[in-house]
């Protein structure tokens, strides 16, 4: 799992640690998920595209892909 922090909500430590942080959510699996590559759509969407490491082969990995809506929901979110 990963933590995008995308300016939106507010966390109480996070807030102390980051005073401009307003937002944190959490996306991806419960395994070792890397973000690779955040871009912003021409929507104003954003698209994040990452890998989830094999905890059983560590040379194995999938790649996802996931879209929020500019407030940070998700839309939706893809396994390959």
């Amino acid at each position: 799992m990963f933590l995008a922090a995308l300016s939106l909500l507010s966390a109480a430590g996070m807030a102390q640690r980051f005073p401009g942080l307003l937002s944190q959510k959490f996306y991806g699996t419960t395994g070792n998920d890397f973000p690779k590559k955040i871009v912003k759509g021409m929507d104003e969407s954003i698209l994040i595209a990452g890998a989830i490491a094999s905890e059983k082969d560590s040379s194995a990995s999938k790649a996802w892909i996931t879209k929020l809506t500019p407030e940070g929901n998700q839309l939706w979110a893809r396994q390959i």
